[in-house]
């Protein structure tokens, strides 16, 4: 039985996780939906929410949108904050590279 306190439990899953589809997937989806115009992660979620049977995306709730958004911005570069807010919240657009592509 594993532990969440162990070690190479810890590694394991998070190679996992690394390698799995999900995240890849929640990427391509939310590029797909700042295509469509710049929006905060509140609306990108519910936007994910109303197409993810019909599209075929996995679960994900608010929080992995954020995580995905983030992602995409720093490591991935293909996210920006327009520095403007709605609502509270940032609202993120595809980068100029992104949406040439």
């Amino acid at each position: 039985m594993s532990h969440t306190s162990d070690p190479d439990t810890s590694v394991a899953a998070a190679f996992r996780a690394a390698r799995g589809t999900k995240m890849t997937a929640i990427y391509e989806a939310i590029v797909t939906l700042l295509a469509e115009g710049p929006a905060t992660p509140k609306e990108l979620h519910q936007e994910y929410f109303l197409r993810r049977r019909s599209a075929g995306w996995p679960s994900a709730d608010l929080q992995d949108i954020r995580r995905r958004l983030t992602e995409l911005q720093h490591d991935h570069h293909r996210v920006v904050d327009t520095s403007t807010r709605r609502n509270g919240e940032r609202v993120m657009a595809l980068a100029p590279e992104a949406a040439a592509a």
